[in-house]
């Protein structure tokens, strides 16, 4: 492991965030032009069976991109330039982090519920 290869994998990362980002945009656009719904306005309330439903969507999701990027990681790993494997590494751990995030979403929400309960 060189020293460049750690700022390549955080590359990786940020890039696959970006592109994360981008999937998640198009795929709430096409739900809303095939539902013909406001995704936004639909999901200010959410249940918990709705939140179990996209969760299932994510790890799917998730488990997809980690094949997919790690799939290329272990492509470009047995050439002699090892930084694509880094940031194509990099970009496939994404999904960690985004798992991370949404564990944090996901627990304000329940504090959010159970404050308003209370009032």
């Amino acid at each position: 492991m060189n020293l460049i290869d750690i700022p390549i994998t955080a590359f990786g990362l940020f890039i696959g965030l970006l592109l994360w980002s981008r999937m998640v945009h198009i795929s709430y656009a096409v739900y809303g032009a095939l539902k013909k719904v406001d995704v936004r306005e639909h999901d200010k309330d959410l249940t918990d069976a709705h939140i179990k439903k996209l969760l299932r969507v994510v790890v799917a999701a998730s488990c997809v991109w980690v094949l997919a990027f790690g799939t290329i990681a272990y492509f470009f790993s047995s050439g002699a330039q090892s930084g694509w494997a880094w940031f194509f590494g990099g970009a496939a751990a994404t999904p960690a982090l985004i798992a991370k995030t949404t564990r944090m979403a996901l627990h304000r929400i329940k504090k959010l519920r159970e404050q308003r309960v209370q009032l």
